[in-house]
């Protein structure tokens, strides 16, 4: 393929009071190509539309929307436990479903993207409507929230 990488970031965010916020994130070794994106990709859309995992992703999404602005500007230690049980638990499962041979790392809430090496982009899933949750490949250049049809498109005309 065109574009392969051996790192890889994906993030869950949510609109949360307005703002869109990180609520969870993970970083994996192992070389991906863009088949590989594409089914972590697909293991994520299955998890968070699956509706039996709805109950607590809501929960979790209600408790977000709860906490003070001083909850989302606190730095936190690469070692903290996930705000966000639930949602981490998912991301990293699917992940870890779509590549068990891959190590993957847990991030710290909030964490930037910018700040973090990347090498061939990364993924980021919005879960503000579960419903229809959003789904990204972002690499400079390229920043727009896909839904799951238009990223198949994108990435198999």
């Amino acid at each position: 393929m065109e574009y392969e990488s051996d790192t890889h970031q994906t993030f869950i965010i949510a609109k949360v009071n307005q703002r869109y916020r990180g609520l969870a994130a993970i970083h994996t070794t192992e070389h991906f190509s863009v088949e590989d994106l594409i089914d972590i990709r697909l293991y994520l859309m299955k998890t968070f539309q699956n509706a039996r995992n709805h109950p607590p992703l809501l929960a979790e999404l209600t408790w977000a929307s709860n906490q003070p602005t001083t909850f989302w500007d606190t730095k936190r230690d690469i070692k903290a436990k996930p705000e966000f049980p639930y949602i981490h638990t998912c991301l990293y499962i699917a992940v870890a479903a779509s590549h068990p041979r891959s190590k993957v790392t847990s991030l710290p809430l909030n964490v930037v993207f910018d700040t973090l090496e990347r090498e061939l982009g990364i993924i980021v899933v919005d879960i503000t409507d579960l419903s229809r949750p959003r789904c990204a490949f972002l690499r400079y250049g390229h920043m727009k929230m896909l839904d799951t049809v238009e990223f198949d498109i994108s990435f198999n005309p």
